[in-house]
């Protein structure tokens, strides 16, 4: 574990280094999508190490290296870098409906529907409802009128039940689960982001 602590160390030096020599934006871009890669690698090798996900060291060098910690990644490259994660986000999403096998869920579809009625629409109402409740300890939400705050805490509570299948696919590829179990939490993450979707649409 010493060897990738050490080399992430040195990319880390490496980058700052890089960063006062170069004034370019350009070239500033393709180098903080250089050290993102190789920083994301290693920490994900220190995380293996630990007994946490890779996932976890991803998001460690996402955190640390952005605008708002150490900034060796600043705010023009992350904005730049945009479409990287768009495209990823595409991705992943295709990837995880190519893996759902309709075949082998048929048989959890009460589960599903159950999760789907209690994890989504059930966390809309409770997340819209304990957000209107704060209503008075949020200044924007207090000086609206009734029927508007009561609309933005339901929008809210739509956009903070979204799921993530970047997360599911990155441990389920990692883990290489592929039970029951998996494939239950795979198809309701699948069918919890269509009702989100559905609803902000």
């Amino acid at each position: 574990m010493v060897v990738p602590i050490l080399l992430l160390l040195a990319l880390s030096g490496l980058m700052q280094a890089g960063r006062s020599f170069s004034s370019d934006l350009s070239s500033g871009t393709l180098m903080s999508f250089g050290y993102l890669m190789l920083a994301s690698y290693f920490a994900g090798k220190i995380a293996d190490r630990i007994g946490l996900p890779k996932l976890t060291g991803y998001l460690l060098v996402g955190a640390v290296a952005g605008p708002y910690v150490s900034d060796l990644v600043g705010e023009h490259a992350t904005s730049s870098l945009k479409f990287v994660s768009d495209t990823a986000i595409c991705l992943i999403a295709l990837t995880a409906g190519s893996e759902l096998n309709f075949g082998r869920v048929r048989p959890l579809l009460r589960t599903l529907r159950a999760m789907t009625l209690f994890a989504v629409l059930g966390a809309m109402v409770a997340l819209a409802g304990a957000l209107f409740l704060m209503k008075p300890l949020i200044p924007f939400l207090d000086q609206m009128p009734f029927d508007a705050s009561l609309a933005v805490c339901a929008v809210i509570g739509v956009a903070l039940s979204a799921q993530s299948p970047a997360v599911v696919m990155a441990l389920l590829a990692e883990t290489g689960s592929d039970g029951p179990l998996s494939r239950v939490i795979l198809g309701s993450v699948i069918v919890a982001d269509l009702v989100v979707i559905d609803r902000k649409s």
